[in-house]
């Protein structure tokens, strides 16, 4: 078994509605919609597939037959990668704030993120203040060690291609 680790940490950042497992079978990484599985939950045993997944913001029978497999995955299969949840973004901003020597800046990215819109106003000020590029390389990082101690602890083999 054997996944790519840029695509393990690329998958990290995947928005809120979409859960992505490691299916140790075929050896990939899959996507599933949220309101798929939720769908898939409620199902009956005789349940039309194909009315079901009109449902569903896919509309897409297969998504729906794969969130299906996963639920009922006894074999653990499927392995889920952290959600956003696990992931933190937050304290991964409040880290990288640390990592900036002592300024006015810093001192507003840190006001920033004790407050309502953290992560728009952090967003902003890194780009307006040229730090984008700093920020996305040491999220990449966490991402990337998130990423490795996630297939250690579920013995999954990374592999390190280059894209």
């Amino acid at each position: 078994m054997a996944v790519r680790l840029a695509d393990v940490a690329d998958a990290l950042t995947m928005g809120d509605d979409c859960r992505i497992y490691y299916d140790r079978q075929d050896d990939e990484l899959v996507w599933v919609l949220g309101d798929e599985l939720s769908t898939a939950e409620d199902l009956p045993e005789a349940a039309d597939l194909a009315e079901a997944a009109t449902y569903t913001n896919s509309g897409d029978v297969d998504s729906l037959k794969l969130a299906l497999l996963i639920l009922e995955d006894a074999t653990d299969r499927f392995v889920p990668l952290p959600t956003k949840f696990d992931v933190d973004e937050h304290s991964i901003m409040v880290d990288f704030t640390a990592t900036l020597p002592e300024s006015e800046l810093r001192r507003r990215l840190w006001d920033g993120l004790h407050r309502a819109g953290a992560f728009r106003r952090f967003k902003d000020l890194v780009h307006r203040h040229d730090l984008a590029d700093a920020w996305y390389r040491y999220r990449d990082e966490q991402f990337t060690r998130i990423a490795r101690k996630w297939a250690d602890a579920n013995n999954i083999t990374l592999v390190e291609q280059s894209r």
